[in-house]
């Protein structure tokens, strides 16, 4: 599971305006509202990707990696890749993986290996992303849509994405509506980090960005999102300190 991180918006009249969809009687800030991300892209993603990718690309592994045209091998090595293995390597790697799979497989399977293959081909060629794991993570800057939403009054809404915040999301907002001024207040639930506040105006960031990581500055937006927590108390100074594991039982 990712660490979950609260996003609280304030814009006025935010509520009103048409960025929300209908989920069980409750209105949930949708990222497709503000960047639309395209039906094709609404498929597996894993393993299999670059698999049927490649089952694809070499005509149901009748064709050699290393016999690949040039446009055909840009492509392969656009999608697979791994991060400790020699490129070449890999694609060989994926290729025997995929005779090996498709070996096993019914011919059924197999023409739906290949279908599979050539979505995340025509994908890649369209959008630069095989499937809405890498689209999403681009466009939107997190993995999944916003969740866990809730609205606190006219102006201001609050919901969680999965490990950063939304900053394309954000950049994009705030161009549909230039003269609207857009703060963003976010926080990850690993309480002191991965914190932040901006200021959005025309399409650009004014003011703000992350905070240092365990400053008072990062426990006040930590707050600010998820509320108050005995873990925290106010220095002699006055500053916002966390209380070590030992002595706090906040999380009890």
């Amino acid at each position: 599971m990712p660490n979950h991180v609260k996003n609280v918006v304030k814009m006025e009249g935010i509520t009103n305006l048409p960025l929300f969809v209908e989920e069980d009687g409750k209105k949930c800030f949708d990222f497709n509202k503000i960047i639309l991300m395209p039906e094709s892209l609404n498929i597996e993603s894993g393993s299999m990707t670059e698999e049927c990718a490649m089952y694809y690309l070499t005509e149901k592994c009748t064709i050699p990696v290393g016999c690949l045209d040039a446009e055909k091998m840009k492509t392969a090595k656009g999608i697979i890749s791994n991060l400790f293995s020699k490129q070449e390597d890999w694609l060989r790697e994926i290729f025997n993986r995929a005779m090996t799979r498709a070996y096993k497989e019914t011919e059924a399977k197999k023409t739906e290996m290949y279908e599979k293959g050539k979505t995340y081909i025509e994908n890649y060629e369209k959008y630069g992303c095989t499937t809405w794991y890498d689209w999403c993570t681009k466009y939107w800057g997190t993995k999944w849509n916003a969740y866990s939403n809730e609205q606190r009054d006219e102006d201001t809404i609050e919901f969680e994405t999965a490990w950063s915040n939304p900053e394309p999301v954000m950049l994009k907002l705030s161009e549909m509506y230039p003269e609207a001024t857009i703060e963003h207040w976010w926080a990850d639930e690993d309480m002191g980090s991965n914190d932040g506040y901006r200021v959005y105006r025309g399409g650009e960031i004014v003011e703000g960005d992350y905070c240092d990581t365990c400053s008072n500055e990062a426990y006040e937006t930590y707050m600010e999102c998820w509320g108050e927590s005995e873990c925290l108390y106010k220095d002699d100074e006055g500053l916002w300190q966390r209380r070590s594991c030992e002595e706090c039982h906040g999380c009890d």
